[in-house]
C-alpha cells in the first residue's frame, strides 16, 4: 500500500534506540492494533475471535494483543511440513486453539461449545 504523509506526522527513530530490523514490522503492528481497536473493540474478556492466516505477522500480533485483554483466539493456518512447530509457536504466543485449514473445526468447536 502507498500513502503520502505530511512531515509533521512522521516519526524519526534514532538507530541507537531501535534497530532497523524492528521497524520492518512497524506496519504490521499498526495494522493489528487498528483491527483490534476498530473491529474487535466491542469484544470483552472471555469472547473469542477466529483468525485466518494466523501465522502471519498481523495474526501473531493479534494473538498477543487478544491474550493481553483476555480474548480467546482460534487460529487457522495452512497445513505444511512444520505445522506442529507453527501450532506450538502460536499456542506459546497465546492462541487458545490452532487448527490446520484441512481440519473440520466446526465439529470440534461444537463439541467444545461451552469452552468457546
Amino acid at each position: 500500500s502507498l500513502h503520502i504523509w505530511e512531515t509533521k506526522h512522521a516519526l524519526k527513530v534514532p538507530k541507537e534506540l531501535m534497530p532497523r530490523e524492528y521497524l520492518a514490522c512497524y506496519r504490521e503492528l499498526c495494522i493489528a492494533y487498528y483491527l483490534m481497536e476498530t473491529e474487535a473493540a466491542h469484544l470483552k474478556a472471555g469472547d473469542a475471535i477466529l483468525l485466518n492466516c494466523a501465522n502471519g505477522a498481523v495474526g501473531q500480533i493479534i494473538i498477543q494483543l487478544a491474550r493481553f485483554i483476555g480474548i480467546r483466539t482460534i487460529a487457522l493456518v495452512r497445513r505444511h511440513p512444520n505445522f506442529d512447530d507453527t501450532k506450538a509457536w502460536l499456542q506459546f504466543l497465546g492462541a487458545t486453539r490452532v487448527f490446520a485449514d484441512d481440519e473440520s473445526i466446526a465439529t470440534t468447536l461444537r463439541s467444545e461449545y461451552n469452552a468457546f
